[in-house]
């Protein structure tokens, strides 16, 4: 039989982690997050209609341990989903050694999404990957990924990565995915407000350690 080699140098990887985040700390999360909300005069000018959008965890919404929690539950899933991605072979590109590949650099914000709420389509391109932490999320209506190939006919119907992706998560699961991977939430069509932290993470500047 003929050599074959097989090389995957662009792929879409989506990673869902369940329960992430156990009943009891979704709970806790969430009362601090109103709590933070309703004693907050600051928020985002720029979120989406009826959402609103704070930094608790930055501006003495949480406790230390609170904290670290998340961050350190976000991590984990970050080292997952980068240890699960299919590496290309024969390829190059920019130089990343200035890069500490140990140590994450986090850029997040919390969102309470009312009955009605959405977030239209958007990326959040220039990162390692993105992602969504839901603390309140049961029956508050799915997030949706688009891919390019899809959106704009790049692909045929037969392809096996033709085709957009919908997920339904619940209290405590964790999405990670592509920062460049277009997507949008669906209208809150519960009473019961939308709770989660979106990120963005990079590997931290070895100059800045």
């Amino acid at each position: 039989m003929a050599e074959i080699n097989f090389n995957v140098i662009e792929q879409t990887a989506i990673l869902h982690i369940k329960q992430a985040f156990t009943k009891e700390e979704c709970a806790d999360v969430c009362k601090a997050v109103i709590e933070y909300k309703d004693r907050s005069p600051s928020f985002d000018p720029n979120a989406n209609l009826g959402c609103w959008r704070g930094w608790p965890h930055v501006k003495g919404g949480f406790t230390e341990d609170m904290n670290n929690m998340i961050i350190d539950r976000c991590s984990e899933s970050i080292n997952e989903y980068i240890k699960r991605l299919e590496r290309p072979i024969n390829t190059f590109g920019e130089s990343t050694e200035y890069m500490d590949k140990s140590r994450y650099v986090f850029d997040a914000w919390f969102n309470v999404n009312r009955k009605g709420a959405e977030n239209r389509e958007h990326s959040h391109s220039g990162f390692l990957a993105s992602g969504v932490a839901y603390f309140q999320a049961d029956d508050t209506g799915p997030i949706e990924f688009l891919p390019m190939n899809t959106l704009y006919k790049m692909t045929s119907p037969a392809w096996p990565y033709h085709g957009m992706a919908n997920y339904n998560p619940s209290d405590g699961d964790i999405l990670i995915f592509p920062s460049y991977l277009l997507h949008k939430v669906h209208p809150n069509p519960n009473e019961k407000p939308r709770i989660n932290m979106a990120f963005n993470v990079n590997y931290q500047r070895k100059e800045a350690l």
